[in-house]
């Protein structure tokens, strides 16, 4: 990998927009790592879709779970756009790699940290 690639740590909530965003990523970043959240859909599907997209382009980062709401507001999905998975459309197969934590912010702070 050339030194010169970006390292990028993704804080994004998969669904098909957020798909392609981890395949560029890896093809043009150092991936730290993906952390997820509620957004698109909830947060057990979009870690899930997180992760079978890891194992799909062969990425070699770490996954973290997030927030399953937003901060300040509550949760409003986009089935209506991405599907109630929020990758619906697709056949994916299940995800190989396991989860790699379920403390996304705690994540974020120590990889920037480090």
């Amino acid at each position: 990998m050339p030194a010169d690639r970006a390292r990028l740590l993704l804080d994004c909530d998969p669904g098909h927009d957020d798909a392609v965003a981890i395949i560029v990523a890896a093809a043009f970043a150092d991936v730290v790592g993906i952390v997820t959240v509620a957004g698109n859909a909830p947060l057990d599907r979009t870690t899930h879709n997180a992760l079978v997209m890891r194992d799909l382009i062969g990425l070699d980062a770490p996954v973290h779970a997030g927030c399953e709401r937003p901060l300040v507001a509550p949760p409003r999905h986009a089935g209506f756009v991405h599907g109630e998975s929020g990758l619906d459309g697709a056949e994916l197969p299940e995800p190989i790699t396991p989860l790699d934590g379920t403390d996304g912010v705690e994540f974020i702070i120590d990889t920037c940290r480090s």
